[in-house]
């Protein structure tokens, strides 16, 4: 009596099994079945590599963004290096017509 009820249990422990086992395959299978028609959709967010990639991009991105500001305040500095530039010749010039006139007003009184 005792190997009835044991071999019972061992019998309905695996039609048990062999139930659940069919219920996660019929499960997987209509997973499956609304993957493909939502992935592409996408109902179904994105993989994890795809975000990596998305988190890569708004990376790049902003450093993009960044090095076009800092062009964008090396430009303007170029334009004002530039004008220093004219505005030190022009005081060069004149230095030296102040340098001349001095020149010439000692050379004057002297003879």
């Amino acid at each position: 009596m005792v190997n009835e009820i044991i071999g019972f249990n061992q019998h309905q422990h695996a039609c048990e099994k062999f139930n659940l086992d069919r219920s996660r395959c019929l499960h997987w299978r209509l997973g499956l079945f609304w993957v493909r028609i939502k992935w592409p959709r996408g109902e179904l967010g994105s993989l994890p590599a795809d975000a990596q990639q998305d988190l890569l991009i708004e990376f790049m991105a902003s450093q993009l963004e960044t090095m076009q500001e800092e062009m964008e305040s090396m430009m303007s500095n170029t334009v004002n290096i530039k004008r220093a530039q004219q505005d030190i010749e022009r005081l060069i010039n004149d230095v030296e017509k102040l340098k001349d006139k001095l020149r010439e007003a000692n050379g004057n009184g002297s003879h």
